[in-house]
C-alpha cells in the first residue's frame, strides 16, 4: 500500500486530531478555497463515513500541518464534527508541498515520508473506577448498549421530558463521567451498525447551565456517530438535577452489565 493508505476503518489503531489542531502547510503557493456549501459531501460522510484519512504532516514543533483533505476538513467542521480521521507523517516540507501540489492530477504517486504511527500520539487514557465489591464489571471496560427491554423510571411523577433530535455537537460529556470510550473493534462494529440502521434507542441527556445538553446515558453510540459523520440524533431530553442524572448515569450503566 502507498504510504499507508488503504487502511479498514475496521481497526482499532486508528488516529483522530482535533480540526482545530490542523494547520495549514506552510510556504505553499496551492491555496484552497473553502466553498459556499459542503452538503453533497456532509451527504456522502453520513452515508458512508470518510472514506480516507486527510493526510497530514507534523511540524518540527509538533503540530499538524494539512497536506491533502482540506475540503474534507471544512466539511466535517460545517457538520458541527471536531475531529477527522487522519495519517500523520514525518515528511520533509519541501516533500509535502510537492505531493499537495502533484497528487491532484497523478492521484496514485506514493505519499513521500514516514508514517508515524497512531498509538505514539494517543493521551493517556484515564484510570478505570474502582469496582465495589460484588459488582461484576463490563466486558473490556465498555459502556454497553441499552437491551431494547429496558426501562428505567429515572423520571419523577410531573417532571416532563422530550424526546426530539439534537446536533451531536451540542450534547456534551456528563462532566466527570467514569466511564471508558474506547475506539476498538466493538465500537467499529457500532459504527457499521450506526451507519446501517441509524441509533435505534434515543440517548438521554439533561439540559446544560453553560448552553447545549450533557449526557446522561449513550456515549457510546454519540462517539459512534461522531466517528460515522453523522450529525444528528434521536434523544430524550429530562429535567434531573445533578444529584438525579449522576444516580441515574450510574444505574444505567450497571444494568447494561
Amino acid at each position: 500500500a502507498k504510504g499507508g493508505e488503504g487502511k479498514s476503518q475496521e481497526q482499532a489503531d486508528l488516529r483522530f486530531v482535533k480540526l482545530a489542531d490542523i494547520k495549514p502547510l506552510p510556504g505553499t503557493y496551492v491555496k484552497d478555497t473553502p466553498r459556499k456549501e459542503y452538503k453533497d459531501l456532509i451527504d456522502s460522510i453520513k452515508k458512508s463515513g470518510l472514506e480516507k484519512p486527510v493526510i497530514l504532516r507534523q511540524g518540527e514543533k509538533g503540530e499538524y500541518q494539512l497536506v491533502d483533505g482540506f475540503h474534507r476538513c471544512e466539511a466535517l467542521k460545517q457538520a458541527g464534527m471536531l475531529e477527522v480521521r487522519a495519517d500523520v507523517y514525518e515528511m520533509p516540507l519541501p516533500e509535502a508541498s510537492r505531493y499537495r501540489k502533484e497528487h491532484r492530477d497523478k492521484p496514485d504517486i506514493p505519499i513521500p515520508g514516514k508514517l508515524i504511527p497512531p498509538h505514539s500520539a494517543e493521551p493517556e487514557k484515564p484510570a478505570e473506577p474502582p469496582k465495589e465489591a460484588g459488582t461484576p464489571a463490563a466486558p473490556g471496560g465498555q459502556e454497553e448498549e441499552i437491551p431494547k427491554d429496558f426501562t428505567l423510571p429515572i423520571t419523577r411523577e410531573g417532571q416532563s421530558e422530550i424526546i426530539t433530535t439534537l446536533k451531536v455537537a451540542d450534547i456534551h460529556p456528563f462532566e466527570g463521567h467514569p466511564f471508558n470510550v474506547k475506539d476498538d473493534k466493538d465500537m467499529w462494529d457500532l459504527v457499521d451498525s450506526v451507519k446501517k440502521f441509524g441509533v435505534l434507542e434515543p440517548v438521554v441527556v439533561i439540559p446544560r447551565q453553560a448552553g447545549g445538553y450533557e449526557m446522561v446515558s449513550g456515549h457510546r453510540r454519540q462517539r459512534a456517530c461522531q466517528l460515522a459523520g453523522i450529525q444528528t440524533m434521536p434523544v430524550i431530553v429530562r429535567q434531573l438535577d445533578r444529584d438525579e442524572a449522576t444516580i441515574s448515569m450510574v444505574d444505567a450503566n450497571m444494568k447494561r452489565e
